[in-house]
């Protein structure tokens, strides 16, 4: 299953350089617990309802509020791939983009109403993401690989795409 099949749209989005206090007024006033930031067409950020709670001024932007660069997938990304993605960052949604236009976003409830409710609860490879052969990586505590990865004795700062190994 491919995030295109289950991700939400429209977007509720705002300017990335709007006042903090449009944004507070978005999430008060609607449903969407997450407000995408955009700078023209661009993908700028990601505020979730809590990041409105911390300590902020009057003066401060949107953009100041992010706690982070954004963090996103592409539509044909698998949802496994999203689950382990989003755990590994943190992460309760997902903007997902089709080449550089933003075209829905994917939260933990997209995931748990596609997948059932113990999807999130999925382990997936600590450097590629996949969900195939895993087993405890004895050089970290708490890490898995699969094993394409243990066998290329990846370590954590090697970069590594979602779905890079064969």
């Amino acid at each position: 299953m491919r995030l295109r099949d289950i991700m939400s749209h429209p977007v509720v989005t705002a300017p990335a350089f709007a006042p903090a206090e449009d944004g507070l007024r978005m999430v008060r006033e609607g449903t969407a617990r997450h407000l995408v930031l955009v700078d023209g067409e661009a993908l700028a950020g990601v505020l979730c309802r809590c990041d409105f709670d911390a300590a902020w001024n009057s003066w401060d932007l949107l953009v100041d509020l992010r706690k982070r660069l954004p963090i996103w997938a592409g539509a044909e990304t698998s949802a496994r791939q999203a689950i382990c993605l989003m755990r590994r960052a943190g992460i309760g949604c997902l903007p997902v983009l089709d080449g550089p236009a933003l075209v829905g976003v994917v939260t933990r409830s997209d995931l748990r109403r596609a997948l059932g409710e113990q999807a999130l609860d999925q382990t997936c490879c600590a450097y590629c993401h996949g969900i195939e052969g895993l087993d405890d990586d004895d050089r970290i505590p708490g890490m898995c690989a699969c094993a394409a990865c243990r066998d290329l004795e990846r370590t954590p700062t090697d970069s590594v795409e979602v779905g890079d190994v064969d």
